[in-house]
């Protein structure tokens, strides 16, 4: 009995490591706007936003985010990032009038001229190729990053340039292609870029305006959610041809909708109600389930969806000067809602990494900043030790799965902490007798791992 009795002690003592919110981070500013974030697949990330007439970038590395970087001398109205693999990240601005693009540690180069730039977007795909859409005096138009030159599309990409067209978007499939959606002629459309090629079969997704879009990795599938008069929409396009609507808004007016998914197609539909109400409608195999009510108190204005790879959501919405927080675990519960910024201001953006790390950003009091929704370190796993050791015993062991920044080690011996360490080792001196090893990854915001798998030596 004094045995369970211990046990059950050490389980309550040594509690499964949990993620959670962290709330706002103060980048930048005052004076700053526009903020727009995008995390990696894996590491890194960047927020860009404007500063008096600067384009500035924070980028995330493993000792959290950076101080800002100008991107451009003045002029600058308009800026957005996109992050990839292996740390790639690509910016844009507008600059006078006209569209700058750099592949982040390579010169800036234009990819427009003649003014009227405004309705900057840019996604990064899986393998790294990206793509920045906006609007030129009543076309939209794009430019397609490849390893490191930018090449623009030499053609409008709205159906018809007489006619004005804008609010573009853009989501970027596995094969390095893009799918655009837009808004023109009070109809909004969605179409296909191969390299910077058009596709010839634009395809209308009715009536509409504010578009957002998601694609799978296979780029055969993909979903447009956009407003449609006084209620909320979204649209399957699969291969070219858009599959019936969904009303992502239970049938209350409402407007704002957003839509996101993992590269499976798992992932939620959001909108804003007039009732000042947030609901979410989980995407579920190419179906979008019934709407349920996300928010607690009312009055929410705006909202923002980032989907991980594990399929789990996050959303996160604006009501009057607060900004909160919410995880959709994929075949589970919401979360609970955390508060994230209180004094804030839109607009807001979001954007996930494999594992479901989340960032927002936002502005607080003219700053912008970001919050962010972190995933404890997994554990480390012990190298193997000899079972019969001298009394100075190298420790060694495999850092866990970390995404946010660099990681610290407790190392343990009999559940007591012996030292902490940056490296992935540790000489330990110990007495003669049994004694058992374990080790703790801490991350940069505090969080720890679950032990190591423990291992018992004997000290001759």
């Amino acid at each position: 009995m004094p045995v369970l009795l211990a046990v059950l002690i050490l389980l309550l003592a040594a509690p499964a490591a949990e993620a959670r919110w962290f709330a706002f981070e103060r980048i930048d500013g005052p004076g700053a706007t526009l903020p727009v974030v995008d995390l990696g697949i894996e590491e890194g990330g960047g927020l860009a936003y404007v500063k008096g007439g600067r384009a500035w970038l924070s980028r995330l590395g493993s000792r959290g985010w950076t101080a800002p970087a100008a991107l451009n001398a003045a002029g600058a109205t308009e800026a957005a990032v996109a992050a990839g693999p292996n740390g790639r990240l690509a910016a844009a601005w507008i600059q006078g009038g006209d569209v700058v693009g750099t592949l982040v540690g390579a010169p800036a180069v234009p990819l427009s001229s003649g003014g009227g730039a405004s309705d900057l977007a840019i996604e990064m795909g899986p393998g790294g190729v990206a793509y920045a859409v906006w609007t030129e005096n009543g076309d939209v138009r794009a430019a397609r990053l490849h390893e490191s030159s930018w090449t623009p599309v030499p053609a409008p990409v709205d159906i018809d340039p007489a006619r004005p067209a804008g609010q573009p978007n853009v989501a970027v499939a596995a094969d390095g292609s893009a799918l655009v959606a837009w808004a023109e002629a009070g109809h909004v459309y969605a179409r296909r870029i191969y390299g910077t090629t058009l596709s010839t079969i634009p395809q209308d997704a009715g009536a509409g305006d504010s578009p957002e879009v998601d694609v799978e990795y296979d780029r055969s599938y993909a979903w447009v959610a956009f407003r449609q008069g006084t209620h909320s929409f979204a649209r399957r396009l699969r291969a070219s041809t858009f599959e019936r609507p969904y009303a992502l808004d239970r049938g209350i007016e409402s407007g704002g909708p957003d839509v996101s998914m993992s590269s499976s197609g798992t992932g939620h539909g959001v909108s804003v109600t007039t009732t000042g109400w947030l609901v979410g409608a989980p995407l579920r195999d190419d179906v979008f389930r019934t709407g349920t009510r996300l928010d607690r108190a009312g009055g929410v204005t705006a909202a923002v969806l980032a989907t991980s790879e594990r399929d789990d959501s996050a959303v996160a919405w604006l009501a009057g000067d607060v900004v909160r927080g919410r995880l959709l675990p994929d075949g589970g519960r919401p979360g609970g809602v955390a508060v994230l910024a209180r004094g804030a201001s839109g607009p807001l953006t979001a954007s996930s990494n494999r594992i479901g790390d989340t960032a927002v950003a936002m502005l607080r009091g003219g700053s912008a900043g970001v919050a962010m929704f972190d995933h404890p370190p997994s554990a480390p796993t012990l190298r193997d030790l000899p079972g019969v050791v001298g009394r100075r015993v190298l420790v060694r062991w495999v850092p866990g799965q970390e995404f946010g920044g660099r990681q610290r080690y407790r190392v343990l011996v009999d559940g007591r902490r012996r030292a902490t360490t940056g490296s992935t080792s540790l000489r330990v001196r110990l007495s003669p007798g049994l004694h058992r090893i374990s080790v703790v990854g801490v991350d940069r915001k505090g969080q720890r791992s679950e032990r190591a798998r423990r291992q018992t030596v004997f000290v001759r």
